[in-house]
């Protein structure tokens, strides 16, 4: 974690969280772009009709969210109908990224098993 500039050293004070200066944050989020994009664009030749469905539906949810706050005037998302958003919206990327059925783009793939081919007995070929 240090290496990638999450924590630092402090001697005979020990290890701290490092505050991520904007730049950083900004480049995360670039890179997030790109990864996702290229997720969906996968997922775009792979996802079922039932996903589809899933996405339609969690789009309804945030649909309904914003409405309910504008009805109401409400203008930050706070307590439950933040949970609510956060909620949905991280159903609706996980479920993208999970129909890219993609090793390393995928949220289950473990990471001591990236770029490793297992021969499939079965089938006479790595899978």
């Amino acid at each position: 974690m240090q290496v990638e500039g999450l924590v630092e050293r402090v001697p005979r004070r020990g290890t701290i969280v490092r505050t991520p200066k904007r730049h950083d944050i900004v480049e995360l989020y670039e890179l997030r772009e790109g990864l996702e994009s290229f997720a969906v664009m996968l997922a775009t030749k792979r996802i079922t009709p039932t996903d589809v469905a899933k996405l339609n539906m969690l789009c309804e949810q945030i649909e309904l969210i914003a409405n309910q706050m504008q009805q109401t005037g409400i203008k930050l998302l706070d307590g439950p109908i933040m949970q609510r958003f956060l909620a949905a919206d991280m159903g609706f990327h996980m479920l993208l990224i999970a129909a890219a059925v993609h090793g390393r783009t995928h949220p289950h793939q473990p990471a001591g098993n990236v770029g490793v081919l297992r021969p499939d007995a079965s089938q006479g070929r790595p899978r």
